[in-house]
Order: structure tokens, then sequence, then C-alpha cells
């Protein structure tokens, strides 16, 4: 009996032993599991920021993008009156060496001619009557000028004389 109470005390340690062994295991492993449950809803927290800064940031690009195409059409803009003035520039520059003394223009409607001789007389108003011709005015000013004042160094956008005064331009007292 002795021995078969030994034997029987022998299994019951054997039996704790690898109970407690299994135990402490699946112990490690659930503390494991919820060490990792914590990280995957840190991770989705970062997933989500990143998706909401992505967004952000798509949308600032769509904003450039359209920035930049309205900033190449002002070039475009830009680069045909530019062209438009080197047109008249050489056509002034073959009228002028034609005939230096005469001050001569290009054969063109008479308010064309007006419009060249008035560019070309520095210190005489427009008369009221003469608003067909093309004056230049800037950004931010309050006066229309000729082309070549020094004031439009920073901006210079053509519009008519009448269109000019209509929008409350006054002369400039440099060019006019």
């Amino acid at each position: 009996m002795k021995k078969l109470f030994s034997l029987f005390l022998i299994i019951a340690l054997v039996f704790a032993t690898g109970c407690t062994d299994y135990k402490s295991q699946v112990e490690e492993l659930q503390s494991t599991l919820s060490e990792l449950e914590a990280s995957v809803k840190e991770t989705e927290k970062d997933i989500t920021w990143l998706r909401k800064k992505n967004e952000s940031l798509e949308d600032t690009i769509d904003q450039l993008r359209s920035d930049l195409s309205h900033k190449n059409n002002i070039i475009d803009q830009k680069n045909d009156r530019i062209a438009e003035l080197e047109s008249q520039l050489s056509t002034l520059k073959q009228a002028s060496s034609q005939s230096p003394s005469a001050h001569t223009y290009p054969q063109q409607s008479s308010t064309s001619q007006s419009s060249y001789r008035s560019a070309a007389t520095p210190n005489t108003a427009p008369t009221p009557d003469n608003t067909s011709y093309t004056v230049y005015v800037t950004d931010t000013g309050s006066k229309y000028h000729r082309l070549g004042c020094g004031y439009l160094s920073r901006s210079c956008n053509s519009i008519s004389l009448a269109k000019a005064q209509q929008m409350g331009y006054s002369p400039c007292s440099r060019c006019y």
C-alpha cells in the first residue's frame, strides 16, 4: 500500500508539474496576444492618420496643379502679348527706317494711325473724342500709361483708352 501510495504521489506530482507548465505557457501566450492586439490597434490608428494625411496631400497636389495650369495660361497670354508687341515694334522700326524724318506709320485704319501717333507723342494727353487707342495699366495702379513709361516696370496690361477711362483710370503725370 505504501508503494501504491508512493506511486500515486509520484503520478500526482508529475501531473501537477506538467499542468503547471502548460498553464504558464498559456498565460504567457495570452500576454503576448494582448500585446499584439494593442500593437494592431496602434498600427490601425497610424494607418488612419496616414490615410487622412495622404488625402490632404492629394488635395494640395490637385490645388497646386490647378494653380500651375492657371499660371501657365497667364504665361501663354503674356507670351502672346509679347509677340504682338514685338510685331508692333518691328513695324514701327520698319516705318522709322524708311522715312525717319517724316514720321510715317504703316498703312492702317485712321484709328490705328492715330494710336501710333499718340504713342509716339510723349507729352500730349488724348483728346476726349479719340479714345480708341491702346493704353497700359498696372496690376495695382490707378493710372493709365503709354508703352515705355517707367511705371510699367513690374506689370503691364494693355486695354483701350475708353475702357481705362470707364474703369476709372486717369492719365499718368509722367507720360501724359
